[in-house]
Formats: structure tokens, C-alpha cells, sequence
């Protein structure tokens, strides 16, 4: 009786950790866009009301983002391990960027028209449905799955 009693009490402590885990990886990913949170973050820095975000709007935004995740003592600073961190995003988001721009960017203007953001939605969508996942990014920790062994 006492292991069955045991047994559930550590079951339910690993439950209520993995729960903590999730809503604090959630935390740190930011809003999902079309999610609640997204169209607030779009309200709160769309400053001249047209429904979607300029460049400068967008940047600000991001900036927003970053400085929440990586603001650990919420100070509204970024400092030490937290600075690096940061500009470690910031640069490997700038590389995302410039990479889906060359790709997209077919008249070569430096920005996505109507089109080529359809295009490139297009097929965000497809590998969404292919890799079975909600992100058009690679998964963190490399982004590559582990090749599987040929069994002999």
C-alpha cells in the first residue's frame, strides 16, 4: 500500500514538473503568431494603427521580445551571460533573415512583397506538414533530426 501511495505521489511530481517546464519553455519562445498574445504584442506596437507592423514597429517589437526572455531579473537591462545570450539571438535571427530573404526575395528590393510572402508561406506550411511540428524553424539544439543507424 505504501508503494502504491509513493508511487502516485512521485507521478504526480513529475507531472506537475514537466507541466512547470512547458509553460516556462512557452514563456521564453514568445507569442505564437495568430495566437491571443501575438495580436496584443501587434496592438501594443502597431503606433500608426494600419493593422500590421512597419519595419521600425517591428523592431521595436522584437527588441521587446528579446529583452523578455533574456531579462532574467527583469530590470529592463540586458547585461553579463544575459547580454551575450542575446546578441547570440540576435545574430543567429539576422542570419535566419538574411537567408529567407535571398531565397524569397525574388526582385532582389530587400523586402518581401504580396507574392513572395505567399510563396514563402506556401511552403513554410508544406514543411510544417511534413515535419508534423508548429514552427517553420528549425528545432533548437542544431536543427537537424539524428540520422537513423542502418541495422546489419
Amino acid at each position: 500500500m505504501r508503494n502504491l501511495v509513493a508511487g502516485i505521489v512521485l507521478c504526480a511530481v513529475c507531472f506537475a514538473l514537466v507541466q512547470s517546464a512547458s509553460a516556462q519553455d512557452r514563456e521564453r519562445r514568445g507569442p505564437r503568431r495568430g495566437g491571443e498574445q501575438y495580436k496584443e504584442m501587434i496592438k501594443k506596437f502597431d503606433k500608426d494603427k494600419d493593422g500590421k507592423l512597419n519595419e521600425s514597429e517591428r523592431k521595436a517589437m522584437m527588441e521587446a521580445m528579446i529583452l523578455r526572455r533574456f531579462d532574467k531579473n527583469k530590470d529592463g537591462k540586458l547585461t553579463g551571460d544575459a547580454k551575450i545570450a542575446a546578441d547570440k539571438a540576435r545574430a543567429e535571427r539576422a542570419k535566419r533573415r538574411e537567408a529567407m530573404m535571398k531565397k524569397y526575395d525574388t526582385n532582389k528590393d530587400g523586402k518581401l512583397d504580396e507574392e513572395e510572402m505567399k510563396k514563402a508561406r506556401a511552403e513554410w506550411a508544406k514543411r510544417r506538414g511534413s515535419r508534423g511540428g508548429d514552427s517553420d524553424r528549425p528545432k533548437r539544439g542544431g536543427g537537424k533530426k539524428p540520422e537513423k543507424k542502418s541495422e546489419k
